[in-house]
């Protein structure tokens, strides 16, 4: 565990560097083993969380952006969705990074917008929700990824019954799927206990809370939550430890990766304040890694304290950072998991879509 006598300043340089190696290496180029292979599937999310971390630094210019942009574009399938690598099924979690990543660079132009919109609104069923890919496989991510995915390309998802354009205009909008049904279905996994499960009727969890979160913000329907969202945070403000970290679920240990799926889920019903910030940032440095020799830190941040760092961890802990507005950070949207300013980018670029302010915290219940 870090010592207490380290201050709660953030490594900056470590991290950059930490992150750094991985930017510097060209992932068609990495050596063949039985890791990499078993883990090639992720690699166009494991870009994602690297570059948005240095966004987050303030460090994007370290990112080869053209060697970065004509991989992604390399993934993508003809269908208009993007496997996690070359030669990868398409599948709606990659899609989404794909789309983050080439917009974050500033090359959503070399996007071909109407082939990833109806990619992803095939892959809506007759119940409203999505399956990730051709598959089949059913779960609340998907949900979320697709109503994001489409929010970035700015693809209207406000229900007809709430836009504020006159009924004329709003029947003329493009609206590629069914928000209704997607609403319905995501209430269908709403649980006694306010909190969100994979499909309707499993265990509350706090990844799938985010997710149901996020895409009753961006369809306009957070006033569909019950008690005004009390319920919700109060389960999600159960999820801090004595150690000021979060679990997903109750009786499980404290990961890192929950200071987003937690504390961007309370931020976006604005419930924020029922936890303790200082808590959860002393619980965040004391998962950096550190130096033992010179009782320093060193970069990266692993799910807990003692445990080797690796990017989806450090990712996730300097977005807590961010979302907590501490330590110099670029402020993250808690929705599109994006820097805010790239967000009101795509806003101002989209107006007719209606598109949800997410910026500045979105509650509407």
């Amino acid at each position: 565990m870090t010592s207490p006598a380290l201050p709660l300043q953030l490594p900056r340089s470590e991290h950059i560097a930490f992150l750094g190696q991985y930017v510097n290496r060209d992932v068609r180029a990495l050596p063949s083993t039985f890791e990499l292979w078993v883990t090639e599937h992720k690699k166009l999310s494991a870009a994602y969380w690297t570059v948005v971390a240095l966004a987050l630094l303030d460090a994007l210019d370290l990112v080869p952006r053209e060697r970065l942009r004509d991989w992604v574009l390399e993934c993508r399938d003809p269908c208009g969705g993007f496997g996690g690598d070359v030669g990868q099924d398409p599948h709606l979690l990659y899609t989404l990074s794909a789309v983050q990543i080439l917009f974050l660079l500033g090359e959503e132009a070399r996007l071909d917008r109407s082939s990833i919109i109806a990619y992803v609104a095939s892959l809506q069923q007759p119940d409203g929700s999505f399956a990730g890919d051709t598959w089949g496989e059913i779960d609340t991510r998907f949900c979320f990824c697709a109503a994001l995915t489409l929010a970035i390309l700015g693809v209207p998802l406000q229900q007809r019954e709430h836009s504020r354009n006159s009924p004329e205009k709003t029947n003329e909008i493009e609206r590629p799927i069914r928000t209704d049904a997607l609403v319905d279905y995501i209430m269908r996994c709403e649980n006694d206990d306010g909190g969100f499960g994979v499909i309707p009727g499993a265990e509350s969890h706090a990844g799938q809370v985010f997710c149901c979160v996020g895409t009753l913000a961006l369809c306009g329907a957070l006033y569909r939550l019950r008690d005004g969202g009390n319920r919700l945070a109060r389960w999600l403000a159960y999820r801090q430890l004595r150690n000021g970290g979060f679990n997903g679920r109750p009786d499980k240990l404290p990961d890192v990766c929950y200071s987003w799926w937690v504390l961007a889920s309370l931020k976006i019903i604005a419930k924020d304040h029922w936890i303790s910030a200082d808590a959860l940032e002393r619980f965040i440095f004391s998962c950096h890694a550190q130096r033992e020799s010179q009782n320093t830190y060193a970069g990266g941040i692993a799910d807990r304290p003692g445990d080797e760092p690796d990017v989806f961890h450090t990712f996730f802990g300097l977005a807590g950072l961010s979302l907590l507005e501490r330590q110099q950070l670029i402020a993250i949207d808690p929705v599109y998991a994006l820097p805010c300013a790239l967000v009101k980018r795509i806003h101002a670029a989209n107006p007719k879509a209606e598109l949800v302010d997410t910026t500045e915290g979105v509650s509407q219940v």
